[in-house]
């Protein structure tokens, strides 16, 4: 159900006399109550939010990447992106061709970098800086 379906249904909510609607599609619920001076409850059910990648707090035990290989990843960061790590994140999600969900953020890598992660991570990033000392982007 996209958003301009539900505000269909809402206009046609408003303009009746109905005063509690359930639209079930899926595992997508909108459940509209109206009336008195309360303004309308809206609540859905969590498929939109089940249906986006959320990200892990902590890799594995055993599988962080070494603090050597953190430090490196950082530098590269640094030196590429001047330690904008929201720029490094985008350019590392399009690279490797990754949801920006699946890229951990560069503040958590003590915890969430993984070995299997921090090599294509270096990588790419090692070859954003040598593009840029050659001049280039």
């Amino acid at each position: 159900m996209n958003i301009e379906e539900i505000e269909k249904i809402l206009t046609m909510v408003e303009e009746s006399s109905l005063t509690d609607v359930k639209i079930k599609v899926g595992d997508t619920e909108i459940h509209v109550k109206k009336g008195g001076n309360e303004p309308p409850l809206f609540t859905k059910a969590s498929s939109l939010e089940t249906n986006i990648p959320k990200k892990t707090n902590k890799a594995p035990v055993g599988n962080i990447a070494t603090p050597g290989q953190i430090k490196y990843a950082r530098d590269l960061v640094d030196k590429a992106f001047d330690g904008s790590g929201g720029k490094a994140m985008d350019y590392l999600a399009h690279t490797l061709e990754l949801p920006l969900v699946e890229i951990p953020d560069p503040d958590t890598w003590e915890v969430t970098l993984t070995k299997d992660m921090v090599g294509p991570i270096i990588d790419a990033l090692d070859k954003m800086y040598k593009r840029q000392s050659k001049g280039g982007y």
